[in-house]
């Protein structure tokens, strides 16, 4: 075979969800620099071309109050957790005026140390998401208010800070998932595209969407209807049928790559779509 210009690099990027940011945190040292195309899989119930990613934003929201005895003395106290319940209420109460698009969830992650002491700190750990990045900004604007509102409330100040980057919505490129969905098929995987108006997750690979061409096809390993990051899903991938499948996946994925090289046409391609997307254009 002639030899032909190019690199393939595997680039190991840990903490994709919860925040972690391999991607973003690699992009930004340089480590994508030069990069025309970027290729990954994830396991799930289902084989999809692709599916959509929703942008979010990592939260906490951190509630300083006054400590006191809850018994003896609980007037001279002002409590934090107060503080954090009620900005979840008013979390509650905003869900019917925010997009149908956008999720607001989080949990209490900081509530006191015991019963009989008002909790002098408490903290709530939430994500922010919703359909692009700008959407997002926005929504946390409004997270802000309701904290700072909810603190006036309580007697207690509010402090928001991001417990990680903001990952940005996810552009998949369809002449390269194609091109994938293609690969697997002939290894005996039926492939369907994904749904854009279907429920979404968040990853750093949208932010890595923004600057080139991506592919985020999912392989199925499970039975349909396993939840993901579940314990059924983690036990599922321990079983033959589902490193059969990641063999197929990583066979896909290194056709789509094989194909980038030999193929001029297939890089340009990837390029138009990529290139009329991001200027909103149409073919």
């Amino acid at each position: 075979m002639p030899a032909h210009p190019g690199t393939i690099a595997v680039i190991g990027t840990p903490g994709e969800e919860m925040g972690g940011a391999g991607k973003i945190r690699l992009a930004e040292a340089g480590v994508f620099d030069g990069v025309d195309a970027a290729v990954m899989f994830h396991p799930g119930d289902r084989s999809l071309t692709g599916r959509p990613g929703l942008a979010a934003a990592h939260l906490r929201v951190a509630f300083a109050g006054t400590s006191a005895h809850a018994a003896l003395s609980p007037w001279s106290g002002r409590s934090a957790l107060a503080g954090a319940q009620l900005f979840l209420n008013a979390l509650d109460t905003m869900r019917q005026f925010v997009p149908p698009s956008a999720r607001l969830h989080g949990i209490i992650s900081d509530g006191g140390q015991a019963p009989n002491v008002v909790p002098a700190h408490a903290a709530v750990d939430l994500y922010v998401r919703d359909g692009t990045a700008a959407s997002v900004e926005e929504l946390v604007e409004r997270v802000r208010a309701a904290a700072a509102g909810a603190a006036l409330a309580t007697g207690t100040a509010a402090e928001v800070t991001e417990t990680g980057p903001l990952y940005a919505e996810r552009r998949d490129n369809t002449v390269l998932a194609e091109r994938f969905a293609a690969a697997v098929r002939a290894l005996g995987v039926d492939i369907a595209p994904g749904d854009p108006r279907g429920p979404a997750g968040s990853s750093d690979i949208g932010n890595l969407s923004q600057p080139l061409p991506v592919i985020h096809p999912y392989i199925q390993i499970a039975e349909v209807g396993t939840p993901g990051h579940s314990d059924a899903l983690r036990e599922a991938a321990a079983t033959a049928f589902a490193h059969d499948r990641t063999q197929v996946a990583a066979a896909g994925l290194a056709w789509v790559v094989t194909g980038l090289l030999t193929d001029p046409g297939l890089l340009a391609a990837a390029r138009a779509e990529f290139t009329t997307v991001s200027t909103g254009g149409t073919d």
